[in-house]
């Protein structure tokens, strides 16, 4: 008579082990951890990269699995058939075999399970990284094309400054070509003391001009007068034919 063993009694120590297992620990934080800082959506730095890197490496999930032994599914549903049968019809050797094998596919679907959870949460976590990634690459992108606008102003500001600074130049040079201040200064000065040389040289000859004008008058009055105490030749014979026409008086 083959001894029967409760399925539950055996169901829950397998979880029981697989949750002692160190990788189920490690597939267990690891989805505990992606969870939470999905929620927290917190920034992440290079070291957060790393240990998602990590994680994807640890638990990546082949196919070469599937070829070797079957889905991990119907490998848990046979072993549960033959689990049972064992447990009904074998003896309780048969069955500890059957159990273990069962065990083995528990936890290798759990494993599986958690290994499929862990990679999808540190593919969101990935994915959550890339997005945000992308929008600051979307804000750099923006800070260029913003810095390139002010660049450009800058650009035409510079060019008309260098332009100002062309004109500038040409002007220096029209200005240095000229000469020094002080020398035409000078050359004023001397044009100045030429005017003013040539001033006082008219006024004194108007001076001079004017004391010759006053003598050539007084002269000319004195002539006129000395003219006029003579007769002219015209008056003479009128004057003699009076005197002539008077009676000749005899003296007593």
């Amino acid at each position: 008579m083959s001894r029967q063993v409760p399925a539950s009694g055996l169901l829950c120590p397998a979880l029981a082990e697989l949750q002692a297992t160190g990788y189920g620990q490690l597939c267990s934080s690891s989805y505990s951890s992606g969870s939470s800082s999905i929620m927290a959506a917190r920034v992440r730095t290079a070291d957060d990269d790393q240990e998602i890197a990590k994680i994807r490496v640890i638990t990546q999930v082949s196919s070469a699995a599937y070829q070797r032994s079957g889905p991990p599914a119907k490998i848990l549903a046979q072993r549960w058939v033959a689990f049972v049968e064992a447990v009904q019809n074998d003896t309780a050797e048969k069955a500890q075999e059957a159990y273990n094998r069962l065990l083995l596919a528990v936890t290798d679907m759990e494993l599986l399970g958690r290994k499929l959870a862990a990679s999808q949460t540190a593919s969101k976590r990935e994915l959550d990284t890339y997005a945000q990634k992308q929008q600051q690459l979307h804000e750099s992108i923006g800070q260029a094309n913003e810095l390139i606008e002010v660049k450009k102003q800058q650009l035409a500001e510079a060019r008309v400054w260098r332009q100002q600074q062309e004109e500038y130049e040409v002007l220096r040079k029209q200005i240095t070509a000229e000469q020094p201040r002080h020398e035409t200064q000078q050359q004023i000065d001397a044009v100045d003391r030429d005017i003013d040389n040539i001033r006082a040289d008219i006024r004194r000859q108007q001076l001079t001009y004017e004391v010759i004008a006053k003598k050539c008058a007084a002269v000319q009055h004195q002539v006129e007068d000395l003219l006029n105490s003579f007769p002219s030749a015209a008056d003479a014979p009128a004057e003699r034919d009076r005197e002539g026409a008077q009676p000749m008086q005899l003296d007593a």
